[in-house]
């Protein structure tokens, strides 16, 4: 919500505009306007989400399901990006990107123990997506491995 004497942002003439409305995404420029109410000329590049999508999951919920500290989640899925919200501290990956770590078995999954991995792909089952047999035959396969 916005005051009164607060000016428009000038999002409407950026070249962003329509990227950010489509994926809920915001820039650094437009985080200091909500904040101060005045638009500066920080960043335009659209690199904090508003929210955590429905194709994520939020650090701390996925640290809490797996038993492990942030610190351990961070080097299990090293090679996932760790995506930002816009006006929150808490931090979420985004399943696509976990699923690509756990079925390549990229370099930080040896750090995870086994239970840890079989849950891991649990959790990805669950996630909302596309029903693709392949998909499912490989998680099921890494959960029986694991478990």
């Amino acid at each position: 919500m916005r005051l009164k004497d607060t000016p428009d942002p000038p999002c409407l003439d950026c070249r962003f505009n329509e990227f950010c409305l489509e994926t809920e995404r915001c820039c650094k420029a437009f985080k200091q306007y909500v904040a101060d109410g005045e638009w500066t000329t920080e960043s335009r590049e659209p690199n904090y989400y508003t929210h955590a999508t429905k194709d994520g999951i939020t650090e701390s919920e996925l640290s809490r399901r797996l038993r492990v500290s942030k610190r351990e989640l961070k080097s299990i899925l090293s090679w996932c990006t760790l995506w930002k919200l816009a006006f929150e501290e808490e931090k979420f990956y985004l399943f696509k990107e976990i699923e690509r770590s756990v079925l390549c078995r990229y370099p930080g999954m040896e750090r995870a123990g086994r239970i840890q991995k079989a849950l891991l792909c649990k959790i990805l089952l669950a996630a909302p997506g596309s029903i693709d047999t392949k998909r499912l035959q490989d998680l099921g396969k890494e959960i029986r491995r694991n478990a």
